[in-house]
């Protein structure tokens, strides 16, 4: 004989709970949340690099709603070449100053650019991209 089983109704304070406790086991992975705070950082090194060196492209992204997507493609580039450096031996911390200085934050072009950005539209982007 079979026999239903029924299902509990998620209530706002069952799903609260239940949220609870999957922050916490993500806070309990430290790799992860290792990451999610490197990710933050680095990812703001190439928007502020970004924002110095080619305004006239953060606008354009900007325009299209892109900034952020670049940067995340971006720092995607940046964790191959760490896990690639790694891979050859190198340290963490190795990697990732070879990855700020080859994608993240290269180099800075011998001219200045030619429309720099406004203080007012440099906010604006930091804060939607």
């Amino acid at each position: 004989m079979a026999t239903s089983r029924r299902r509990r109704r998620l209530t706002p304070l069952r799903f609260k709970r239940k949220l609870q406790l999957m922050k916490a086991e993500l806070e309990n992975l430290s790799d992860y949340a290792g990451l999610e705070d490197n990710r933050d950082s680095r990812w703001q090194v190439h928007l502020t690099w970004m924002l110095d060196h080619q305004p006239d492209l953060c606008r354009q992204l900007h325009q299209r709603k892109e900034l952020g997507l670049w940067c995340d493609r971006n720092y995607q580039q940046a964790l191959a070449l760490v896990d690639q450096l790694q891979a050859k031996g190198a340290t963490k911390d190795q990697a990732w100053d070879v990855a700020q200085s080859e994608i993240q934050a290269p180099e800075p072009p011998e001219l200045e650019p030619a429309n720099p950005l406004t203080p007012v539209e440099r906010q604006q982007m930091q804060r939607l991209a």
